[in-house]
């Protein structure tokens, strides 16, 4: 499968690893030398579910933020206490064993790979805690783009013990190892919503999608809700729309805090050595001004819009096109977000792609015609692989190839 390398190239992650505080538009991030331990969350509202995140207008967001201040506005379990726990037992791990994790289909000698898997078990239990938490409170100021930095580290490290362990244990145990990637998925979501974007959630998904293919002949017959979790149409839109809404509230936080006399000093050096930089703004702080607001209105018309079949999406580009023509906005802003709607498109795809897979591994013939490619309506073609198949669509990628999904293990050295 085609996938881009945002995730393990430093250097790609640059721009977004600070610009994503406050704009959907900026496709990858870099991760910082060295990742530090995550701080207390403190006392901000955010989604009020772990492994779903509301989608609040900026104005509902503003109001609880405000009313978080005197205090906390949900007694239940914050799942960034647990992802926090997580991340502390994490950095307990040797540098060989984080250096294993990193990739879901690094082969440990069986010894060590037991001893790895026994020392994983209880960060693992807590991603598992976290996605049942009561909310999501990361605790992050957009005006702090370390404290966010060192969390999207710390998120994507995470991801990576649940999809080791999966891999490692799906031949004998599938509804652990499928647990164990629904927790990935919330932790996924609820990252890339407050914290990252379009790249960073797709990237972090991928792996689990490849992983539930390699194994799916280890998979039982029928309906498994942690599978219906994790490739659940509905709450992947949902989660998307929550990364772009995040991001125009955040892009709209900053804006508020520059009309504020008492936050315009911080607000403005937020402006001039983070917007202006990544996003090639004007260096001119009264001319970046109205870009903000130009790009930020952008992003609430692209969260309405990116959902819509191809044609519709294509005539909101036009008329923005020509909208742009009067306002302004910055050049790279609409052809970005058409990268954005591919990646939601790649990741339709794949899940789409996973649930055909999976019927024509159990020979579910009639499932698998009826789970067609989103993006063209067509059944997916099929080829066959020396060890199990291979699913293609007609959608080309950022690298010029289709989109695939590969079922059956890899080929043994």
């Amino acid at each position: 499968m085609h996938h881009p390398t945002a995730v393990h190239n430093r250097r790609s992650w640059t721009a977004a690893g600070i610009a994503l505080l406050l704009l959907i538009l900026v496709l990858s991030i870099r991760l910082p030398p060295s990742l530090r331990v995550l701080s207390q969350p403190a006392a901000q509202a955010q989604s009020p579910t772990g492994s779903t995140l509301l989608n609040l207008s900026p104005a509902d967001a503003a109001r609880r933020a405000a009313i978080a201040k005197l205090g906390f506005i949900d007694p239940g379990v914050n799942a960034v206490d647990a992802y926090s726990r997580a991340m502390a037992l994490y950095n307990q791990l040797t540098d060989a064993e984080k250096n294993a994790l990193k990739d879901w289909r690094t082969k440990l000698d069986p010894q060590s790979a037991a001893a790895l898997s026994t020392k994983l078990q209880p960060i693992l239990q807590l991603l598992r805690d976290a996605r049942d938490a009561g909310y999501v409170d990361w605790g992050t100021d957009p005006l702090m783009p370390d404290a966010r930095e060192a969390r999207l580290y710390a998120m994507q490290y995470l991801s990576q013990v649940a999809q080791w362990e999966a891999n490692y244990e799906f031949q004998t145990d599938p509804a652990e190892a499928l647990q164990d990637l629904a927790a990935a998925e919330a932790l996924d979501r609820n990252a890339a919503g407050a914290l990252g974007g379009f790249r960073l959630y797709s990237d972090l998904r991928a792996p689990s999608i490849q992983i539930i293919a390699q194994n799916a002949d280890a998979l039982p017959d029928g309906q498994i809700s942690d599978l219906d979790f994790i490739t659940n149409p509905a709450a992947v839109i949902q989660a998307s729309e929550n990364i772009i809404n995040a991001q125009a509230a955040s892009m709209q936080s900053v804006l508020d805090q520059f009309a504020d006399p008492a936050t315009r000093s911080q607000a403005t050096q937020v402006i001039q050595n983070v917007l202006i930089p990544y996003m090639d703004l004007s260096t001119d702080v009264s001319v970046a001004i109205p870009q903000i607001q130009g790009i930020a209105q952008i992003d609430q018309q692209f969260a309405n819009t990116f959902p819509e079949p191809e044609a519709q999406f294509l005539q909101w580009v036009s008329r923005a096109q020509a909208d742009a023509e009067f306002t302004p906005l910055p050049a790279f802003v609409l052809p970005t977000i058409e990268d954005q709607r591919l990646i939601l498109q790649r990741s339709e795809i794949e899940d789409a792609m996973l649930t055909a897979g999976i019927a024509l591994q159990q020979g579910n013939q009639p499932q698998f015609q009826s789970s067609l490619d989103p993006v063209t309506g067509q059944p997916f073609t099929v080829t066959q692989t020396p060890n199990g198949f291979q699913l293609f669509s007609s959608l080309k990628f950022f690298d010029g190839g289709p989109v695939t999904l590969t079922f059956g293990p890899p080929p043994q050295n």
